[in-house]
């Protein structure tokens, strides 16, 4: 190894590399350093510090290399390089440039690069020739040839200054361009202040390593303490479950045992009419015998004792007969299986807890994405096991936070807690991006921190032409053939349900063909003319194949999942399904258009009620073709009726609550109406196909405004139909006749 000038260390065959005639730049840092007339076998061959330091770590003990024994060393290597570097640094003393009186310097003047004592200064500052001065520290000229540095910008220029703004060392040319202002300090000063801070660097650093080690012993015993309990708990569920295979094994025993006997006590009743029928059966073969004989004999006498004889043995033949000529025994035997109680027990024999797993909790909302100014923002949380389970009753709590733009904490309320289910809400009073943390034992769940847009409250009164649009008509990706559902996922994607395509197509928020999935056909994930989509809190996008009668879902890759519902009008039946929806619980509302109902469905697919417009009880709200289906923030539904023209209101549990519009072409009248949805402040949205417009409404039904002509330009419709809001707030309608997706 050659020690260059600069303290760096390399072989031989590196530096030949970097040599130019007499000159070589070390390849660490630049330095120029002249070789003269000797080359390189003129430098000296030196010890490689960082690596010996390094081989002397590697060589300690074991126990040696935990943080605090590291720290420890690097406090005693600490007070040992600061005596040395104490003495490299004040041994070396700067004179005035100026007077050549042989007078320490005070100061130093970075445009002229010249130490000044203190009574040079004022004159130097005076003398008009010289260019602006900045002057600085005095610069320790045996120090600064200590490593001869250079700067990356200004490349023939030393790094004698140290920049405290910018910690960094600077050139004087640097101080004097781009570090105007900051204060410069020379380099052996801030290596000074430095060594001062050293100590209690070295002592922060330790008492962070002590909270390390702690923590690390914690998270050590945690796995240990959890190892044990699950050993433990395993323990017990085995007793549990062995004790009852004991009892089921001894009910076994008894049972066969009962089995075994009935079988031996008929066999044997069986087994003895079997040898009664044989010998029966002898008795007619020596019945038939003394027939023989009787044809044979000679004499009188001989036939009247073989007719006495053969009447007794025919007599005892036809008694036999009469005792034994049923089956004396049948095969019944039968186990009665007492199935409700016994699966029961079994069912309720026992549960495992474990808390609230920071994995499988979910939280969702409109509240978790998007939010409107002074507006109260919703969401839930959904608390689950480690086993992916609901837990009813948490044993811990869920700690959540929410941070403004600015970073400052913001109010959040825990409205109610049921089922372990909680639900949360708060009202951001400025727009920009808010952050929501939801964390359980300091772990973050799902997707948490969750960044929240917060934006201010809509004017729908100045709706004209289209923001943008995509789409046009066609095959190909990106293009559209007679369209009907959309929907909008949390991160503002769009999602289409391209119906004669029989595929489904995803676009980014900016209208840029993202994917699709789908083709023509029966088999699952395929389609036959798909009505509509809907998103669930776990991004799965929700189809509706209206022509083969079913509801399939997806992944937001579009990956199949399952599906559910068969044509039929039984409940769970479907017959030609067209809108669904999905609210925060991740519950499915399907429009059953032929059947004349909307059915309600869990997240799985498993019926739980339906709003049957053949009712006799729902007969002053009877919708004969209900179409577009929605879910309000409150959780109650929106539902419009194609056939007459109606707008209707349910609530949560479908009972009817109220019912707006009739025919027509005026302000709160529709001509049929098809898509419909809300917006975070809980105006309604709906599309009529034939009058070719969306018309808004308040929360309670009440008209605010409508937007839409017939016509194929921008703000003009031919059919809309599908309809919904994304979380910056556009309006998002599907022009059926024209291809395309339009944007308000």
């Amino acid at each position: 190894m050659m020690t260059l000038d600069c303290n760096h260390h390399f072989c031989k065959r590196c530096l030949n590399q970097r040599t130019d005639g007499n000159l070589l730049k070390c390849p660490s840092c630049d330095h120029l350093m002249d070789l003269h007339d000797h080359g390189l076998e003129g430098l000296q061959g030196g010890s490689n510090y960082l690596i010996n330091n390094i081989l002397s770590l590697v060589s300690m003990p074991g126990d040696s290399l935990h943080p605090s024994a590291l720290i420890s060393t690097a406090s005693t290597n600490l007070s040992n390089t600061s005596q040395t570097l104490s003495w490299s640094i004040e041994s070396s003393e700067t004179r005035c440039q100026l007077c050549r009186l042989d007078i320490s310097a005070s100061r130093y003047c970075v445009g002229c690069k010249m130490s000044l004592c203190s009574g040079c200064i004022a004159t130097h500052q005076h003398d008009q020739s010289s260019i602006i001065q900045q002057l600085a520290p005095p610069l320790d000229q045996r120090a600064v040839h200590l490593h001869h540095s250079y700067c990356s910008t200004h490349h023939h220029e030393t790094l004698d200054f140290c920049c405290k703004h910018c910690t960094q060392a600077v050139c004087r040319k640097c101080v004097l361009q781009e570090h105007i202002g900051h204060t410069i300090l020379r380099l052996s000063e801030a290596a000074d202040e430095f060594k001062k801070m050293m100590p209690s660097i070295v002592q922060d650093l330790k008492t962070k390593g002590d909270c390390v080690n702690n923590i690390l012993t914690q998270v050590e015993h945690g796995i240990e303490s959890i190892d044990n309990r699950a050993k433990t708990v395993g323990g017990e569920v085995q007793s549990c479950i062995r004790a009852n295979i004991l009892a089921l094994e001894d009910k076994e025993r008894e049972l066969l045992l009962q089995v075994e006997n009935v079988r031996k006590t008929k066999r044997d009743i069986l087994v003895s009419q079997k040898s009664q029928l044989n010998l029966v059966k002898n008795h007619l073969v020596e019945a038939a015998s003394m027939v023989i004989n009787a044809q044979q004999a000679q004499h009188h006498t001989e036939l009247v004792n073989i007719e006495q004889g053969l009447q007794k043995l025919v007599s005892k033949i036809q008694g036999d007969i009469n005792q034994l000529n049923i089956c004396h025994e049948d095969d019944y035997i039968e186990f009665t299986l007492r199935d409700h109680p016994l699966r029961s027990s079994i069912s309720q024999l026992g549960a495992i807890h474990s808390g609230i797993s920071s994995r499988h909790t979910t939280a969702s909302g409109h509240g978790v994405y998007c939010a409107i100014v002074g507006k109260y923002a919703k969401f839930m949380v959904t608390c689950r096991n480690h086993c992916n389970k609901k837990i009813a009753r948490p044993r811990e709590a869920v700690d959540v936070k929410i941070y403004g733009p600015d970073a400052s904490p913001v109010t959040v309320e825990c409205v109610t807690k049921s089922d372990g289910v909680c639900h949360y809400q708060y009202c951001p009073l400025t727009t920009g991006t808010y952050i929501v943390s939801i964390q359980v034992r300091g772990r973050h769940i799902g997707e948490s921190p969750m960044k929240v847009k917060v934006r201010k409250r809509r004017n729908y009164f100045n709706i004209g032409d289209s923001d943008h649009q995509i789409g046009t008509d066609g095959e190909q990706e990106g293009q559209l053939c007679r369209p009907w559902g959309i929907c909008c996922d949390p991160y503002g994607n769009i999602i289409v349900a391209d119906r004669s395509n029989n595929r489904v197509q995803i676009f980014n928020a900016d209208g840029s063909y993202k994917l699709k999935f789908g083709e023509t056909g029966t088999a699952l994930g395929q389609f036959n003319r798909p009505a509509s989509v809907a998103v669930n809190s776990l991004n799965h996008i929700i189809v509706t194949d209206k022509d083969n009668h079913r509801i399939q879902v997806f992944t937001s890759e579009g990956k199949f999942l399952h599906s559910f519902g068969e044509r039929g009008s039984m409940n769970g039946q479907l017959h030609y399904p067209w809108d669904v929806a999905c609210n925060a619980e991740d519950r499915i509302l399907v429009s059953d258009t032929r059947n004349h109902r909307i059915q309600l469905f869990s997240s799985a697919g498993i019926y739980l009620h339906k709003f049957s417009f053949h009712s006799p009880s729902h007969q002053r709200m009877q919708l004969p073709q209900p179409r577009g289906v929605c879910f309000t923030e409150s959780g109650d539904i929106l539902v419009t009726d194609f056939n007459k023209h109606k707008l209707m209101f349910l609530r949560y549990d479908l009972q009817p609550l109220q019912m707006i519009g009739n025919e027509g072409q005026g302000n709160s009248q529709f001509f049929r109406p098809q898509g419909v949805a809300v917006d975070l402040e809980g105006n309604i949205l709906v599309s009529e196909g034939r009058n070719n417009r969306v018309q808004i409404f308040r929360p309670d039904g009440t008209f605010l405004t409508k937007f839409g002509s017939l016509g194929s330009g921008s703000g003009e419709f031919d059919r809309p139909s599908g309809i919904c809001v994304t979380p910056d707030g556009y309006i998002v309608v599907v022009d059926f006749g024209n291809n395309r997706i339009m944007f308000f």
